[in-house]
C-alpha cells in the first residue's frame, strides 16, 4: 500500500509538472517569444533509488521524498520540451553528481544552472569549482548578504573580492 501512495504522489506531480511546462510554453506563444526556454526550477536534493527503497520497506518518506524530488524525471521533461535546468543547492554535490551522472547515461544535452542554497554563499570559489568540475552552464548566485554588508546592503563585504574573482574563473570557463 505505501509503495502504491508513493507512485500515486510521485506520478500525480509529473503529470502537474507536465501540464505547468505546456501551459507556460503556451503563454510565452501567446507573447510572441515561444523561442525563449523555461527553466524548470530543480531542488537540491534527490531521491535515490535504493532511497525509494528504503522508504517502502520503512513506510517512511524522506526528505526528498516529501519534497517530491524527482530530478531525473525533470531532466526528462527538459529534454522533452525544449527547457533548461536551474539545480539549487550545488554544495550538496552528491546529489547534484545524481543528476549529472543520469544525463550523461542518457544523452541529456540540456544546459544546467547551479545556484547556491539560500543559507550557503559564503564561498564563492568552492561554489565556482563545482560550477566547473559538473559542467553546469553558470550560477544563480543568490541572496546579496553574501557579498554586501547586511546593514545597508550596498557596501561590499569581504567576499565582494572573492566573488569577483569566482566570477572570472567561471567566465574562463564558460567562454573556453
Amino acid at each position: 500500500f505505501w509503495e502504491d501512495t508513493m507512485e500515486w504522489s510521485r506520478d500525480t506531480k509529473r503529470e502537474f509538472c507536465k501540464k505547468q511546462v505546456d501551459v507556460f510554453a503556451a503563454a510565452l506563444s501567446d507573447f510572441g517569444i515561444a523561442d525563449c526556454p523555461l527553466i524548470l526550477y530543480l531542488p537540491g536534493a534527490d531521491v535515490s533509488e535504493e532511497e525509494w527503497d528504503a522508504n517502502i520497506k520503512n513506510k517512511s518518506a524522506s526528505h526528498g521524498m516529501k519534497l517530491g524530488c524527482d530530478n531525473q524525471f525533470m531532466a526528462d521533461l527538459a529534454k522533452e520540451k525544449g527547457c533548461r535546468l536551474q539545480y539549487t543547492g550545488i554544495n550538496d554535490t552528491e546529489k547534484l553528481a545524481i543528476l549529472v551522472d543520469y544525463m550523461t547515461q542518457n544523452a541529456i544535452d540540456v544546459p544546467v544552472y547551479g545556484e547556491n542554497a539560500g543559507g550557503n554563499g559564503e564561498y564563492p570559489q568552492t561554489l565556482g569549482y563545482i560550477v566547473r568540475k559538473h559542467g553546469l552552464a553558470g550560477i544563480d548566485y543568490t541572496h546579496a548578504r553574501w557579498i554586501y554588508d547586511e546593514a545597508d546592503g550596498v557596501t561590499k563585504n569581504k567576499r565582494y573580492g572573492e566573488f569577483a574573482e569566482a566570477l572570472k574563473d567561471i567566465k574562463k570557463y564558460l567562454t573556453r
